[in-house]
């Protein structure tokens, strides 16, 4: 049960509770296409709408993230 989503964040950001609610437990999202100024906005992003950080990645100016549903 995952979403893979490469957009920006502005884009992402709101529907990080949709995603939420349609995954189940232990379920995962992976977010690129995220520049890594915006890196801190997301992951408060993503905890308010109950995720946790599993993993992320930085390459260049660009950040990932692999989130699971808490």
């Amino acid at each position: 049960d995952g979403i893979l989503a490469n957009v920006l964040s502005s884009v992402l950001r709101p529907l990080l509770p949709a995603f939420h609610r349609s995954l189940a437990a232990g379920g995962w999202a992976i977010l690129s296409g995220i520049l890594t100024e915006e890196a801190d906005l997301m992951r408060e992003a993503a905890a308010d709408a109950g995720f946790t950080v599993a993993a992320e990645d930085v390459e260049e100016q660009w950040w990932s993230v692999l989130l699971r549903r808490a």
